[in-house]
């Protein structure tokens, strides 16, 4: 990974904590590179978009993707809303929140 990509893959991450804020929607950061929403999985400086329990990646991506895939859960109305403090930074390790 050059500089360059890890930088696109920070900015990614920070629009797409931004995206989730703005909705208010609550998320898990797991670093590095990963946000879950209930059983969402997302990985912004791919555009990756998983669920637990399904085998293969969904064919949607990025932030569009995600909020197809947000709006279909029931997790996302379609109004946009100011929050802040919606985000849980967890350890990977023990998957506990700090």
């Amino acid at each position: 990974m050059t500089i360059k990509d890890k930088q696109s893959g920070d900015d990614a991450m920070q629009l797409a904590m931004a995206w989730l804020d703005a909705r208010g929607i609550h998320y898990q950061h797991l670093p590095p590179h990963q946000l879950k929403i209930d059983a969402v999985n997302f990985w912004p400086g791919r555009g990756t978009i998983t669920k637990d329990g399904e085998l293969k990646k969904r064919p949607v991506k990025g932030l569009a993707g995600l909020e197809a895939t947000l709006l279909a859960e029931g997790l996302l109305s379609n109004r946009p809303r100011q929050a802040s403090g919606n985000v849980v930074v967890m350890n990977p390790a023990t998957r506990q929140g700090r």
